[in-house]
């Protein structure tokens, strides 16, 4: 009976039988030594491995694999997205809400002084004020000034009533401004964040 020394994982193993080398896990190109050889052959140039090379997977193409893990690789590469850092988004957002607070108080004071001129009558003369008798007193007012009627004051308390009058009327005036500087923040804000992605979706396509 023939038997035959092998190579398995580049180490030397045997001498086997044709039978137990059946049942290793040969192929083609395991090298196969015995008596009669002069050297190391490859198994599927020798006749008694035929039967069981027929029954072997041929061995795996090393070049298939490397191209397979290739692909594969690439594939991860593709399928997994960076994680996007929303840090940056959201303090940009917070620098356009605060540039945009400002543009509202600098609303506010050009409403209030240059609009409305809320010291107008800061430096009435007090003195002028007089009752006709007829429409009552001659107390400074415009179109922002509150409505008054000469039955809340008497002679006794003109001046209280010439400063309420005032306060009243830059109350008002205060309020309007207010309103215009809201309004203004926030449209204001959202035309600065429609910018502030229009841009930088710009910046990423290029």
């Amino acid at each position: 009976m023939k038997r035959y020394f092998i190579v398995i994982d580049e180490e030397q193993k045997g001498p086997f039988s044709i039978e137990q080398i059946a049942e290793k896990n040969i192929n083609k190109n395991t090298l196969v030594w015995n008596e009669t050889f002069e050297d190391w052959i490859e198994a599927g140039k020798v006749e008694d491995f035929e039967y069981i090379l027929k029954k072997s997977p041929p061995p795996i193409p090393k070049i298939g694999i490397e191209e397979k893990a290739v692909k594969v690789i690439l594939t991860k590469e593709k399928v997994t997205k960076p994680k996007k850092d929303y840090s940056k988004t959201i303090e940009s957002l917070f620098k356009l809400l605060l540039l945009s607070f400002v543009f509202g108080v600098i609303v506010y004071f050009i409403s209030a002084f240059g609009v409305y001129d809320t010291t107008k009558f800061d430096n009435y003369n007090w003195s002028s004020v007089r009752y006709d008798g007829t429409t009552g007193w001659n107390f400074p007012l415009d179109e922002y000034s509150p409505d008054f009627y000469s039955s809340n004051c008497n002679p006794e308390r003109i001046n209280d009533c010439l400063k309420e009058n005032i306060a009243d009327r830059k109350q008002v005036i205060s309020g309007m401004s207010f309103k215009n500087a809201i309004i203004t923040s926030i449209i204001g804000y959202l035309i600065l964040v429609f910018f502030y992605f229009v841009t930088r979706e710009k910046s990423e396509e290029k």
